[in-house]
């Protein structure tokens, strides 16, 4: 089939639509995102960490964008497939609330509403257009389409491997939920973030919460915080950690705990961070006892009352 006569297939023009979709955004992950991004039923389902998770998301979807393109009898069937799970990890978000879907990382912020009704008309006039019927293979030789899906296995590990590591590291990947059962003091990870000096503010037994400014999650979270009367009774000292690398954007947050037992610190400037907020540490003793990010931090709290 020439260009001419492809362009003119109400199939492949469908294919061809959803395809420049998947790959902008995929593109926009790599070179703006970061593992935070992802949305969190991705990162928890996933066997591996979350910095290889990211790798392979825009792998996947960088090589399913290929092979739709290369070889567009099997990469429709391929495409229908991963919008039909971008839809289902879409309606997890919208039920969770999330007001930002991460799709395209940190370069465009899309509420899962719109990235769901954009995924759905693309979805569906790729099938409306029966590309089983009409779609046929463009006369490419086998190897330049292998050899493109092993660029694009390597390309994002060699880019998100890049970025992590090395004085000039774009993101740093932090693990809350591993810094348990830890003293606060060595835990590197927070420490290397903070001021020497601000290290030394970290309490021993309280409360440290991880915060940005312009996180819808954060502002509700410290709303109900200020407003908690056995965490915030003034007894027991509260850290409000800031992180940032949102400074860019418009803060949200109009609401902290007062008082004398709470305490501000800040991220140094620097490269993003991947990593949800807010989180909350818990410690005793200057151990960590407990790291509890939003939704577990809600179902800690229901508990007690």
């Amino acid at each position: 089939m020439n260009d001419s006569k492809r362009l003119l297939n109400p199939s492949y023009v469908a294919v061809l639509l959803a395809t420049a979709w998947l790959a902008a955004i995929a593109l926009m992950k790599l070179f703006a995102g970061n593992p935070g991004d992802l949305p969190p039923v991705v990162l928890e389902r996933s066997p591996f960490g979350d910095s290889e998770t990211f790798a392979l998301a825009i792998t996947v979807e960088l090589s399913i964008a290929l092979l739709a393109l290369t070889r567009p009898r099997l990469g429709w069937v391929l495409l229908v497939g991963l919008y039909g799970v971008f839809e289902l990890v879409l309606a997890t978000l919208i039920a969770s609330g999330a007001t930002s879907c991460g799709c395209a990382g940190g370069a465009i912020s899309i509420s899962p509403l719109v990235m769901m009704a954009i995924d759905t008309v693309l979805l569906l006039a790729v099938l409306a257009s029966q590309p089983w019927k009409r779609l046929v293979n463009p006369a490419l030789h086998i190897g330049i389409v292998v050899a493109g899906l092993v660029v694009l296995a390597v390309a994002p590990w060699l880019k998100v491997q890049k970025d992590t590591t090395g004085p000039s590291a774009r993101f740093v990947v932090l693990h809350p939920d591993r810094w348990v059962n830890q003293v606060v003091y060595d835990v590197k990870e927070l420490t290397d973030q903070l001021d020497p000096a601000d290290v030394e503010k970290l309490p021993t037994d309280g409360l440290v919460l991880l915060w940005r400014q312009s996180c819808e999650h954060c502002r509700d979270h410290l709303r109900n915080l200020a407003n908690d009367a056995a965490l915030n009774d003034g007894t027991h000292p509260i850290v409000l950690v800031q992180i940032r690398d949102d400074l860019k954007n418009a803060p949200v947050v109009d609401a902290l705990p007062q008082g004398p037992h709470v305490t501000q610190l800040q991220f140094k400037l620097g490269p993003d961070f991947a990593l949800q907020t807010p989180w909350e540490l818990h410690l005793e003793g200057g151990v960590i006892t407990k790291a509890l990010d939003e939704e577990h931090a809600k179902a800690a709290a229901a508990a007690k009352q």
